[in-house]
């Protein structure tokens, strides 16, 4: 019995191991979310959407496209030539596995010219049980991720990025 609990542990780490290396060497086996989408041919005004560890400035053009477990990406998108009124911006975080991480509505209302709001994505584990890979630890974060990001249901920008 003692040699079957060993050889036990043993074989389930050596698949512990090998799933580790395998979500290292090939974080996604899916195909990339593409890095920079255009505004919907239905939306008349300019939109930029960075990414970085904090919210883009104001005259920040230029962000990031890969992060570590850990991070805290933030997604900011400037919409330039917005109407007046009450409007719905919703920014959808799609995981390496095409899947919708998480979705953030904003409801505002602006008096028309131009907007800037961000959303954010936090890129850790359960702290309470921090495994290597599978559905509790940091492998679910790995590989190529996407922030879409929509005005009154109206597609507006795209953005990928990798989690290394």
């Amino acid at each position: 019995m003692k040699k079957f609990l060993h050889i036990l542990v043993v074989g389930l780490g050596a698949l512990l191991a090998a799933g580790a290396l395998i979500v290292w060497l090939f974080p996604s086996s899916h195909p990339s979310v593409p890095v920079e989408g255009s505004p919907s041919p239905s939306f008349p005004g300019r939109v930029s959407l960075v990414l970085g560890t904090a919210p883009a400035g104001s005259a920040e053009t230029t962000g990031r496209s890969r992060f570590a477990f850990g991070d805290k990406v933030y997604a900011t998108v400037v919409i330039e030539e917005i109407g007046p009124g009450g409007h719905v911006l919703t920014y959808r975080w799609i995981n390496p596995r095409g899947g919708i991480k998480e979705t953030f509505r904003k409801e505002f209302s602006d008096p028309g010219g131009r907007y800037r709001g961000w959303s954010w994505l936090e890129l850790r584990g359960e702290d309470w049980l921090f495994l290597p890979l599978g559905p509790l630890g940091p492998g679910r974060f790995l590989g190529t991720w996407g922030i879409e990001v929509s005005l009154d249901g109206v597609f507006l920008a795209r953005a990928g990025f990798t989690v290394r």
